[in-house]
């Protein structure tokens, strides 16, 4: 666990995202509020960076390998238990439940290539890190997490939020398969802005 920390301390991620990459990989953190003051440090150099995040990967990868061998399947549909119980717990059982208009849905192809899958972004670069390690999903192939995204607001259910004078907004969790063959859940944030009926979509990112 010290060594875990360590690497995230010099890695400069949020300790949202710490927590996520800590847990998922079998971690149990019973209190987080240490996490600030061992991630408090400056930002480092790009290539130490991306030393750092080569080392944390590989920290993180023996003991995911581990998990992804204990998750069990229906062969005949290839169904992950967790997908199943996540389906229990957020799948819609009416259409009135889903995001308002969610097949107009406005997901822009900026969000997609500017924001979510940009590791070097200094907004949401600890967000991109996690979608490509845990999901592969980057700038290369964006349109098919966009893709996965689209389809999940037509089976999983929005929870109405804050309401203000730029419109309401709303959100969406989903369960998303990647390209490296594991399953994440995202939430995802959208706004309807006043006087529009079209949903669009302001965040997503990986979450435990």
């Amino acid at each position: 666990m010290e060594q875990a920390y360590n690497i995230l301390k010099t890695e400069g991620l949020s300790p949202e995202t710490s927590r996520y990459l800590l847990e998922s990989n079998g971690y149990r953190l019973g209190d987080t509020s240490q996490l600030s003051s061992l991630l408090d440090d400056g930002e480092e150099d790009l290539l130490q960076r991306e030393e750092v995040k080569g080392r944390a990967v590989e920290e993180f990868e023996t003991e995911s390998d581990e998990l992804e061998e204990k998750k069990v399947e229906f062969p005949e549909r290839g169904i992950s238990m967790e997908v199943i119980e996540f389906d229990k717990e957020y799948a819609a059982t009416s259409e009135k439940e889903l995001l308002p208009n969610a097949e107009k849905a406005i997901l822009t192809e900026e969000k997609f290539t500017g924001y979510f899958p940009d590791s070097n972004h200094k907004v949401g670069g600890n967000k991109a890190f996690v979608f490509e390690k845990v999901l592969g999903y980057n700038k290369e192939n964006w349109s098919e997490l966009r893709s996965q995204i689209q389809q999940g607001l037509l089976k999983y259910r929005s929870t109405e939020g804050l309401t203000d004078q730029y419109g309401k907004r709303f959100e969406v969790q989903i369960i998303i398969k990647g390209p490296t063959g594991r399953y994440a859940k995202v939430k995802t944030g959208w706004i309807v802005n006043s006087g529009g009926n079209c949903p669009r979509i302001i965040s997503a990112y990986i979450y435990k």
